[in-house]
């Protein structure tokens, strides 16, 4: 048979996103284009931002999540307190004039109806990317059964299409004199992985890269969860600027009920249900 020249044909469009109920993808980009589809995100950066913010929404704080330059554009901390009537946020894991720092460790000074604001380079970024999402919550290995489950309800009850869990990955700059470029954080994807083998358990049908992250997470579970996270790069680099006791905190499974979900003044407030 003659072949048909089809140089004069529109592209058929690629659609990277599959067809599951639940995927898995990496960093700010990926935020952004599964807020721009509508559908739920989930941002995991498992040893400092997402931890974070589950256990203060836990305490019944209510966290306003600013990237970098979201808090420079609003004239600095000063400028962030001042606009959305909170305490200040500490542009270091140190901050130790701030009243909540990305330290798990620091959620101890919060008491419920607390307002604060947190910012980091890598998960407040994601909420940036994701601000526009009809659903954005927060989850980590401390909630991961719980945000399945929420995640579960909604899609059994039609509220909810398809969740995207955005592993946060980490830019090199936090360990190297660099100014850009992106590395995959094994943490991020194993909270990732804890997540989305928390929701298939529950018959939630997985991407195969949400199933490869759930792959992950459970050689990780057998092997020690606290093992991989310190043995992480960023783990690491945690125990030698003597952040170890947060590795502890984040490596806490299933200890909270709380999902954190990012309200329509940006702030993570607890989400009972969908």
């Amino acid at each position: 048979m003659p072949e048909h020249d089809t140089s004069d044909l529109p592209n058929a469009p690629f659609d990277p996103w599959p067809t599951t109920h639940l995927h898995v993808e990496w960093g700010s980009q990926a935020a952004q284009l599964a807020a721009d589809r509508g559908d739920t995100v989930v941002v995991v950066d498992t040893l400092t931002f997402s931890t974070t913010v589950t256990m203060a929404v836990s305490r019944g704080a209510a966290v306003l999540a600013l990237s970098h330059a979201e808090v420079a554009r609003l004239g600095g901390p000063d400028g962030v307190a001042q606009t959305y009537q909170v305490a200040p946020p500490a542009l270091t894991q140190d901050g130790t004039d701030a009243k909540l720092t990305l330290s798990p460790s620091s959620v101890g000074n919060l008491i419920s109806g607390d307002q604060v604001a947190l910012t980091s380079i890598n998960g407040a970024d994601i909420v940036r990317s994701a601000r526009h999402a009809a659903v954005l919550l927060a989850g980590c290995l401390r909630n991961r059964t719980a945000v399945a489950r929420w995640c579960a309800d909604a899609l059994t009850a039609g509220v909810i299409r398809r969740v995207t869990v955005i592993a946060a990955a980490s830019r090199w700059s936090s360990t190297l004199d660099l100014t850009d470029g992106m590395r995959p954080s094994v943490e991020d994807w194993l909270g990732a992985g804890a997540i989305a083998a928390a929701a298939e358990a529950l018959g939630v049908s997985l991407s195969t890269e949400a199933k490869a992250a759930a792959s992950t997470y459970a050689v990780a579970e057998r092997d020690g969860l606290d093992r991989w996270l310190r043995g992480s790069t960023t783990g690491r680099e945690m125990i030698q600027k003597n952040f170890a006791p947060d590795i502890d905190e984040a490596a806490r499974l299933d200890l909270d009920d709380t999902v954190p979900r990012l309200d329509s003044r940006g702030f993570f407030v607890t989400s009972d249900h969908p």
